[in-house]
């Protein structure tokens, strides 16, 4: 009998179907972590707790997960210790790697009239042609991995340059495709943009470039659409960042950018509507931040930039968060209130500590909530949780209010009933951990089986992923 295959490498990510935070949609970087397979003739020159660190895939018993990354919210990947991929969630742009007329299930739009279905898997399905994965990102509706001789392979939506081949395409890329870049130790997916850390610690920048969020000036010279006819500032092909050097880890936000650098200092840049590059001011989007800047924030450890928030990891294990904060996404009470073009919200403008909430190991930002796994193997998450996206094992009973409603919420860190916890990972509305026995679990919205476990329902617990054979 063959051993259980199990993922190494987690990514989440999100299409959106209906959302009302812009037309670019809400996703965030896969938080990635490099999987460690030797290079002949590469230097990997990494921070070990950048968040980007080797782990494998090396192993010669049984498959199983060592590490764990994540984007936004309705599809998902793994790679596993063999190397290979499998994707599940919603495949209406072939983010699965298989063209969504293929896909085995269809899976109903919530709150949809008339009602309406799209494609997708609720299980993990293997992506052709894909054998020596070391790391996979997720974006809005398209994946990315760097193999093992340190190329990058794109597939999915490319109506924003996404894929960064210097093309553009309203149909689905369902087969993984090149992309023309230099040795690649780390690939970040935003919602349609994405940017590589190259091995010479230099990054390169791709896709939709509305607020800059690429680190080129926004301009009418490229223009693409982003499938619903409306043009968009875009960048096709991977362009550098300019001034960006040294760095060790990247996150790419819905509309902004951040990287770390090798002395634990970091820079953002694009969208500031909502003080999430950290600089102590807000932006209006007609003038964002193309120019990678400092933030104030030192001994950083780990970045993970979400919806229109980021937060830290320091090397002392305590966490800072910054950005918007109406729905608790940043822990604790809000520090201040920004003045944006509908009303005034709460946000914190520069860094700000999380309270009671230490030993954190690893971070991860999504739209509207933040997870984090502590030394001890437990996790914490807080923010908005409508969909038990939190993971508390019971429904939240405080409220947050945002734009003429209130969403069940969390200030504080709330405790994921989960004691083995090695990673974690967070989308849109669901969230995955990656425990020490190589297993993935999830728990939140399933609307489209982005929890992997066969079903469809959501979940304020975790949940075990299967993995098609």
């Amino acid at each position: 009998m063959k051993a259980p295959r199990r993922a190494i490498l987690l990514a989440c990510a999100a299409v959106a179907i209906s959302t009302a935070c812009g037309s670019e949609g809400d996703a965030r970087d896969a938080g990635t972590v490099d999987s460690g397979l030797t290079d002949a003739g590469v230097t990997d020159a990494a921070v070990t707790d950048s968040g980007a660190t080797d782990a494998g895939p090396t192993d010669a018993g049984p498959l199983r997960a060592v590490a764990l990354s994540a984007a936004s919210a309705a599809h998902a990947c793994a790679v596993l210790s063999d190397g290979t991929v499998r994707c599940w969630g919603l495949n209406d742009n072939g983010q699965l790697g298989v063209a969504p007329s293929e896909s085995a299930s269809r899976c109903r739009v919530r709150g949809s009239s008339p009602s309406r279905s799209v494609p997708c898997e609720t299980q993990g399905r293997a992506v052709a042609g894909v054998t020596d994965a070391r790391q996979v990102a997720t974006g809005n509706g398209s994946t990315c991995v760097v193999r093992a001789d340190r190329s990058l392979w794109c597939w999915g939506l490319n109506n924003a340059g996404e894929l960064g081949t210097g093309a553009t395409s309203l149909q689905p890329t369902p087969t993984p495709t090149r992309v023309d870049l230099p040795p690649v130790r780390q690939v970040a997916l935003g919602s349609f943009h994405g940017c590589a850390l190259l091995m010479d610690g230099t990054v390169r920048c791709w896709g939709a470039n509305r607020f800059s969020q690429t680190g080129t000036l926004a301009s009418t010279m490229n223009q693409c659409d982003e499938g619903d006819g409306t043009p968009v500032p875009c960048v096709p092909t991977p362009t550098a960042v300019a001034g960006l050097s040294g760095v060790t880890q990247l996150t790419a936000g819905r509309n902004h950018t951040c990287a770390l650098l090798g002395d634990r200092t970091l820079r953002c840049w694009g969208l500031n509507d909502s003080a999430q590059l950290g600089l102590g001011r807000l932006d209006p989007d007609t003038t964002p931040q193309v120019n990678p800047l400092a933030v104030s924030l030192t001994e950083v450890a780990e970045v993970s930039a979400g919806g229109s928030h980021t937060c830290a990891r320091r090397a002392d294990g305590s966490l800072q968060c910054w950005g918007w904060a109406a729905l608790g996404q940043l822990g604790g009470a809000p520090s201040g209130t920004c003045s944006t073009a509908s009303g005034s919200v709460p946000c914190a403008l520069m860094p700000g500590a999380v309270p009671d909430l230490s030993g954190v190991s690893v971070v991860s930002a999504g739209r509207f909530h933040t997870c984090v796994t502590l030394t001890g193997g437990g996790a914490r998450c807080f923010g908005r949780d409508d969909n038990g996206q939190i993971g508390g094992g019971v429904a939240s009973t405080t409220r947050c209010s945002f734009s003429f409603d209130d969403f069940p919420c969390s200030r504080t860190p709330r405790e994921v009933p989960i004691t083995n916890a090695a990673s974690v990972s967070v989308g849109d509305y669901h969230s995955c951990a990656l425990t020490t026995d190589g297993a993935v679990r999830c728990w939140g919205n399933n609307s489209f089986g982005q929890l992997g476990n066969g079903a469809t329902d959501d979940q304020n617990a975790p949940v075990s992923v299967r993995l098609v054979p």
